[in-house]
């Protein structure tokens, strides 16, 4: 069964989403191929990315203890869906550089792959965003890779501060690449 075929049959009770997934699987290839990165591996990533969205909490903790990340379990709920599909990707077989991306598409990381901001970018641009400036960098995207990254983490910077939802692995991405939106 293919990652594809895994993902559709996971989502046949949550087709509502799916939109979403094939959003940033289109942006995620589309971002690859202009940039050089592993476009089929980036497609893959993109089914990965929320395989394990929906699952309760003491799925992904157990998948956590299973392959000896018990410190994993006190991520932010949130997180843990990018965690533990990384895991099941890093079974199956894919690149350290996909698993990575997967597993850092919530909040990112410092030093990150042109894979990793690729498919956090994709997954924060993709169509189905409802946000305004997600047009913007979507248009920007296609010829500034690093510009509309960084700019895409000003936007959620402002946004995870006005909804409560800063947390010490985003803004451990923030200072690292918008430092200086973190001194206003």
């Amino acid at each position: 069964m293919t990652i594809k075929d895994r993902f559709y049959a996971v989502y046949a009770a949550y087709p509502h989403r799916i939109p979403h997934v094939e959003g940033v699987r289109e942006w995620a290839v589309k971002l690859a191929t202009l940039n050089g990165v592993d476009a089929e591996g980036l497609d893959a990533a993109a089914y990965y990315h929320d395989l394990t969205k929906y699952e309760p909490k003491a799925y992904h903790v157990a998948l956590f203890r299973d392959h000896g990340h018990p410190e994993w379990e006190h991520l932010p709920e949130f997180m843990m869906h990018g965690y533990s599909a990384s895991l099941i990707a890093l079974n199956d077989g894919l690149s350290a550089a996909l698993v990575q991306a997967i597993r850092h598409h919530t909040t990112g990381q410092e030093a990150m792959t042109p894979e990793e901001k690729i498919l956090m970018l994709a997954d924060k641009i993709e169509p189905t965003r409802p946000y305004a400036e997600a047009k913007t960098l979507r248009d920007e995207a296609v010829t500034h890779l690093d510009v509309a990254f960084t700019s895409m983490l000003a936007y959620l910077y402002t946004y995870d501060q006005t909804h409560g939802r800063l947390n010490a692995y985003n803004l451990k991405t923030y200072r690292y690449y918008i430092p200086e939106r973190m001194a206003e």
